[in-house]
C-alpha cells in the first residue's frame, strides 16, 4: 500500500534536486499543482541544467503567471550560465527554434529578451526577465 501512496504522491522538487534528477524535475514542470510547477522552475533556476531548456520553453505557455515568471527566471539563469560553455550553441538553437515556431506572445517576448545574453561579455548579468504578461 505504501508503494501506491508513493507512486501517486506529488513530485517533491527539493528531493529531486538532492537526487540531481533533472528528468524528474522536467516532468514535474507539467504536474497539475501550480505550487509544484513553480517550485520546480525555481529549483531548475538553481541547478541550471541546459537539458531543461526545451521543456522550460514549453512551460512559458503555462496558464499561471507565477509559473511563467519562475520559468522565465530559470531560463535566464540557464542561458546566462551556458552562454560561454560547450552547451551554448545548443541552448541558443533551442531559443531560436522556439522564437520561429511559436505564436504565444509571452513566450516570444521572453525568448527575444534572452537571446541578447549570448552577445554580452563574460561576467555580465542581465536584469531579471519580467513576467507580467499573460497568454
Amino acid at each position: 500500500m505504501e508503494f501506491l501512496r508513493e507512486l501517486f504522491r506529488p513530485p517533491d522538487p527539493q528531493k529531486l534536486k538532492k537526487l540531481e534528477d533533472v528528468r524528474g524535475l522536467i516532468n514535474a514542470l507539467h504536474y497539475m499543482d501550480v505550487g509544484v510547477r513553480t517550485e520546480t522552475a525555481n529549483v531548475l533556476a538553481e541547478m541550471r541544467p541546459a537539458e531543461a531548456v526545451p521543456e522550460l520553453i514549453v512551460a512559458l505557455k503555462d496558464p499561471d503567471e507565477r509559473v511563467r515568471t519562475a520559468v522565465a527566471h530559470a531560463l535566464q539563469e540557464i542561458v546566462t550560465l551556458h552562454k560561454d560553455t560547450p552547451q551554448r550553441d545548443q541552448v541558443q538553437q533551442w531559443l531560436l527554434e522556439a522564437l520561429q515556431a511559436q505564436t504565444n506572445d509571452y513566450l516570444r517576448q521572453t525568448v527575444s529578451e534572452l537571446l541578447p545574453i549570448f552577445d554580452m561579455p563574460a561576467g555580465t548579468r542581465p536584469t531579471e526577465v519580467e513576467g507580467s504578461q499573460g497568454d
